[in-house]
């Protein structure tokens, strides 16, 4: 804190250090010892916003507002992290930072579903979709696309998960993005699953099995082992037992 001294700046973000360094070391622990060290980052993240806040440093106490957000929502104190989320969306907004603002939203949404709000959790990811889409960062429009899809499909709305899937299938095939095309596919055949609409279904394995095959560049050996099994509980539910086991056994 000395080198920082006399620079509201270096010492605001000397602040957000410690709490991330007492973010990270809660990571490592479990039980009280885990919420000590979160109340200590939660600490030291308030000292770090209310000096940006004293001193006219909005973009970096909007950082520090969101940053407090996560570490409250890690407290489970929901109310606090609905609040501070909020702030720094509006923070974002008033000094025009479309990006911050977009993340700020995708926050919420995930915030919000995590509370079990499932109607603003959408209204918020929606939000933050057309955020992304305006600036053209399409590995952060499929990421919320499939979330919103989660969101519809728990709800029971097939239709719009399935939507959603799609448009997100799409873009994985645009950006070559092999990992998350197989688990949209994956998501997609569990919706025909729900709807048992095995018809589709048999169209969704034929890809994604082209797919799986095709995509070497598929690296995660625990993707491919889901893969498989998903493949193998598929083909059993569609009564293609002999074709299940060829495909385990490979």
């Amino acid at each position: 804190m000395r080198c920082a001294q006399g620079d509201p700046v270096a010492i605001g973000l000397t602040l957000n250090n410690l709490a991330a360094a007492c973010r990270s070391k809660s990571d490592m622990v479990s039980g009280p010892e885990r919420e000590s060290w979160l109340t200590k980052a939660l600490n030291y993240g308030r000292q770090a916003q209310k000096l940006f806040a004293e001193t006219g440093h909005r973009f970096y106490e909007a950082v520090a507002l969101g940053n407090l957000g996560e570490l409250a929502q890690h407290l489970e104190r929901f109310d606090d992290a609905l609040a501070y989320g909020e702030q720094a969306l509006q923070r974002f907004r008033e000094i025009g930072a479309p990006l911050q603002e977009a993340i700020s939203l995708a926050n919420l949404g995930n915030l919000y579903s995590i509370i079990g709000d499932v109607e603003r959790a959408i209204i918020y990811n929606e939000q933050a979709l057309a955020s992304f889409e305006a600036l053209e960062r399409r590995a952060e429009q499929v990421t919320l696309l499939n979330n919103i899809a989660d969101m519809y499909q728990t709800a029971g709305h097939l239709d719009a998960a399935l939507t959603y899937r799609t448009r997100a299938l799409n873009l994985c095939q645009e950006l070559g993005d092999k990992n998350t095309e197989a688990e949209t596919l994956m998501a997609i055949g569990d919706v025909y699953l729900r709807n048992t609409n095995l018809i589709w279904l048999a169209r969704i394995l034929s890809k994604h099995e082209t797919c799986f095959d095709l995509s070497p560049t598929i690296e995660a050996k625990s993707l491919r082992l889901t893969t498989w099994l998903w493949l193998f509980n598929s083909r059993v539910k569609m009564n293609d037992v002999t074709f299940s086991m060829m495909r385990l056994c490979d």
